[in-house]
C-alpha cells in the first residue's frame, strides 16, 4: 500500500529536501556558534547519508542495518556535542566557545527521539525482512505499509526541528542584542 515502490518520487523528494533545508538553517543560525556547530555536523552526516544512498540499497536486506548505523551517526553529535567540543577546545578557539556557550534545547531532545524512533523502525523492518528471507513469514507488512511512511514523517519532522533550532537561536541573539541596546540607552540617559 505505502511501499517505497509505489511512492518513490515522494519519498525521494522528502529525503533530498533535507540538505537544502539544513543549508538554509545554517545560514539563518550562522551567528549562533552552537546552532552553527550542531547544524553543520547534522548537515555533514546528512550529506554522507545522501552520498551512500546507492551503496545502502545495494546491501539488499542489510540496508536496514546501514540505516540503523546512519541514525546512530546522527545521535552521536547531538548527544556528544558538548564532550566533542570539550576535547577539541584546547586546540581550537571555536570549540572553546562552543563548549562555554553549550545549551541543550528541547528541539535537540526531539531530534534524539526521532533518530531513536528511526532506529526502532529500521530494526523491526530488518527482523521482518530477515524472517521473510529465511521463509518463516510469507509477507512483510511492516516494510510494505509502515517503513517508508514513518521514515518520511521522521525526516520531515527532523527538517522542521533543525529549522526551528536555527530560527530560535537567531531570535535569541536578536533579543539579547535588543536588550543590550536598551540597557546601553538607559545608561546613556542616566549620565
Amino acid at each position: 500500500m505505502f511501499a517505497y515502490e509505489n511512492f518513490t518520487v515522494l519519498y525521494d523528494a522528502i529525503m533530498y529536501m533535507l540538505v537544502p533545508i539544513y543549508i538554509i538553517s545554517l545560514i539563518i543560525a550562522w551567528k549562533s556558534i552552537n546552532a552553527r556547530y550542531l547544524i553543520s555536523v547534522i548537515l555533514i552526516v546528512e550529506v554522507f547519508d545522501a552520498l551512500t544512498y546507492g551503496f545502502a540499497f545495494s546491501l539488499k536486506n542489510n540496508y536496514y542495518l546501514w540505516a540503523i548505523f546512519v541514525s546512530l551517526l546522527f545521535i552521536v553529535p547531538v548527544l556528544g556535542r558538548r564532550l566533542i567540543a570539550l576535547s577539541l577546545s584546547s586546540r581550537f578557539k571555536f570549540f572553546e566557545k562552543v563548549h562555554s556557550d553549550y545549551n541543550f534545547t528541547r528541539q535537540e531532545g526531539g531530534l534524539i527521539f526521532l533518530y531513536a524512533l528511526a532506529i526502532v523502525v529500521c530494526f523491526m523492518t530488518f527482523i521482518e525482512v530477515s524472517l521473510y528471507a529465511s521463509g518463516v513469514i510469507t509477507v512483510h507488512p511492516i516494510r510494505d505499509n509502515f517503513f517508508s511512511p514513518v521514515l518520511s514523517v521522521i525526516h520531515t519532522l527532523e527538517a522542521f526541528l533543525v529549522l526551528s533550532i536555527a530560527v530560535k537561536n537567531n531570535e535569541r541573539l536578536l533579543i539579547n542584542r535588543a536588550g543590550e541596546t536598551t540597557r546601553f540607552s538607559a545608561l546613556n540617559k542616566n549620565t
